[in-house]
């Protein structure tokens, strides 16, 4: 399993993990939310406006206060906050009954960078073969 659904998904956690303050770049719940955010526009819009990239801080309480999220994205959002802060209950049974393609592997490798973290060769920004095929 590569571990970027593309080239824009990759260049785009490298540029909003580069405006984090030093610890954020290495913290796993950090970039486990910024990896969910560069591979979903739908995420990322939803969540920027509660997540500070000049501190890495993120107001997950607020964003899940919002209604009418669509369900598939609820269910990501529901992960970002997991994988970030421990906070939500998010299930198998929620990922694999919640998501669509290309949102299941895009959170099938978010579990993955959360469990290995960034110093995984996986995650060498260098390799440019990193994309899911």
């Amino acid at each position: 399993m590569k571990p970027f659904v593309d080239y824009g998904h990759q260049n785009l956690f490298r540029v909003i993990r580069g405006q984090l303050p030093e610890e954020g770049r290495h913290d796993p719940g950090v970039l486990s939310l910024v990896y969910l955010m560069a591979g979903s526009e739908a995420l990322r819009t939803l969540v920027s406006p509660y997540f500070d990239v000049d501190t890495g801080r993120f107001d997950y309480q607020r964003v899940l206060e919002q209604s009418n999220v669509p369900q598939e994205l609820n269910v990501l959002l529901r992960l970002a906050v997991e994988l970030h802060s421990g906070e939500t209950g998010v299930s198998v049974k929620d990922l694999v009954e919640g998501l669509e393609e290309p949102h299941f592997s895009l959170a099938l490798l978010a579990i993955r960078l959360r469990k290995q973290g960034i110093q995984s060769d996986l995650y060498n920004i260098g390799n440019h073969d990193m994309m899911i095929t």
